[in-house]
């Protein structure tokens, strides 16, 4: 299993068209990177559950800011491309690592 990283996402989705990967810093001055697939969303409800409470937020952590998303911490890249097959938005917090 490959270990999961902002740029082995890049690379694995580089030749994907509806691949949308979003930074964005919060309130507090978190840095976050969104990644999903744009045909496997809701944009509007990205907007409304996920992007705008992150970043409007003053919580230290992305766990913390979310409390209408479920939330589940990956553990390898090729978990991470299931999800995001399945139409789930991957959220990267520089502060993890």
């Amino acid at each position: 299993m490959t270990a999961i990283s902002l740029e082995a996402i890049k690379q694995r989705l580089a030749l994907m068209e509806d691949a949308e990967i979003i930074d964005r810093e919060t309130t507090d001055g978190l840095r976050l990177t969104f990644v999903y697939l744009g045909t496997l969303i809701d944009q509007e409800r990205l907007n409304e559950s996920i992007l705008e409470p992150l970043v409007r937020s003053f919580q230290s952590s992305v766990k913390k800011s979310l409390t209408t998303a479920r939330i589940t911490r990956l553990s390898n890249l090729e978990q991470a491309l299931q999800y995001l097959m399945k139409g789930s938005v991957l959220v990267h917090d520089s502060s993890s690592g």
